[in-house]
């Protein structure tokens, strides 16, 4: 049996996109918005899907505060994998189109309603190499739009003469209208990191391997390369790479990327637009903004502050792990935060770390602990 592999895991933080699933757009609308897939968790404008530690899939809605499975199968306890709909063994997950689409261990793409629902198998992703013996490859990243799905694949292939293993990174798009998949780039020695799409390109960053072996030991100081690809034509181009020092991407928001160089965020940190790719020197890492202020990321004391009319003061909220946390928009009405500690009390449960919760915007700017535990 072909044997997973495991991938070193680029560090790209995903920006907090809207996703599809939930709402009332018309079928051309739907199609056109953005979908981003994940390991763990997809927000949409109505709630989080999740898939937690026993590999089923939940739904956390934010109105009210409670989590249902995935399964509509009547006395159904999901507990046993072979019986519950909301049972998944995925690598990633995604809500696009009102559907949910996964990338399974399996090397399976399936697709399922958003209650856990019609699951079928739609295809075998990157067949290319998923189908031989001697290669695998696994997803990192996804997005979706245009009833297409854009994806980032890590992959490994066997030299049977010398049994060495050569590392590949994969770009492909999978049409879903007929199910089938064109790669479009692949790389010896490199992976890739999905940034954004924004105004008809696809925006990634390129590494490239720094050791005999194809892997990267040092992400701070390997050759890194700002890409974009447009999705009319698939044509990629650079559009910056740094003269003198690589850099390290840190942080995507409000179509702009915020990088680092010499392994250095608190002195050595630029924001650089995608459509003007000029970096600027900078202090600090918007994260979040709106009319009460932008929330920004302070790289020299790693707190989150408030900027607003070019002043920058504490932000209300006084739990240093909370802000920690801030994972970022999660609707309209409130955020999302990654526990950065063991039981943090919520009105619905306790929270470790690494798990998730919501907050309203209006108790996070006045300061109240009403947390809600997204499970």
């Amino acid at each position: 049996m072909k044997k997973l592999v495991s991938f070193f895991l680029v560090c790209v933080i995903s920006c907090s996109l809207v996703l599809t699933g939930c709402g009332d757009d018309t079928s051309k609308e739907t199609t056109n918005k953005i979908g981003e897939f994940d390991k763990t968790r997809v927000i949409t404008d109505k709630g989080v899907f999740c898939n937690n530690e026993n590999g089923f899939l939940k739904f956390y809605d934010y109105n009210s505060h409670k989590s249902a499975f995935l399964c509509n199968k009547p006395d159904c306890d999901h507990t046993d994998e072979k019986e519950s709909y909301a049972y998944t063994n995925e690598e990633i997950f995604g809500v696009y189109n009102d559907k949910i689409y996964i990338f399974d261990m399996d090397f399976k793409l399936s697709v399922r309603n958003l209650d856990g629902s019609n699951y079928s198998k739609l295809m075998t992703y990157c067949k290319k190499y998923n189908s031989s013996s001697d290669s695998s490859a696994l997803p990192f990243n996804c997005f979706a739009i245009n009833n297409k799905l854009y994806v980032e694949y890590y992959a490994k292939v066997l030299d049977s003469k010398t049994g060495n293993e050569k590392k590949k990174a994969i770009l492909s798009c999978i049409n879903l209208e007929d199910n089938t998949e064109k790669i479009i780039s692949e790389k010896d020695n490199s992976q890739y990191g999905f940034i954004s799409i924004l105004d008809n390109y696809l925006y990634f960053v390129d590494y490239s391997s720094n050791t005999k072996d194809g892997n990267i030991t040092n992400e701070y100081k390997t050759d890194l390369i700002l890409k974009k690809m447009n999705l009319k034509d698939n044509s990629i181009s650079g559009i910056y790479k740094d003269k003198l020092i690589n850099f390290y991407f840190f942080k995507y928001f409000d179509d702009t990327i915020y990088f680092y160089k010499n392994d250095d965020p608190a002195n050595e940190l630029y924001s650089m637009s995608l459509k003007n790719p000029k970096p600027k020197k900078t202090e600090y890492v918007v994260t979040y903004k709106d009319k009460r202020g932008n929330i920004v990321h302070n790289c020299k004391d790693y707190k989150l502050k408030l900027e607003k009319n070019n002043k920058i003061t504490s932000l209300p909220i006084k739990n240093e792990d909370l802000l920690a946390g801030f994972d970022g928009e999660a609707n309209k009405d409130g955020f999302l935060f990654l526990s950065t500690k063991d039981n943090i009390k919520c009105k619905n449960g306790t929270v470790n770390e690494g798990e998730y919760f919501y907050m309203t915007k209006d108790d996070f700017y006045n300061g109240k602990s009403n947390y809600y535990k997204v499970e």
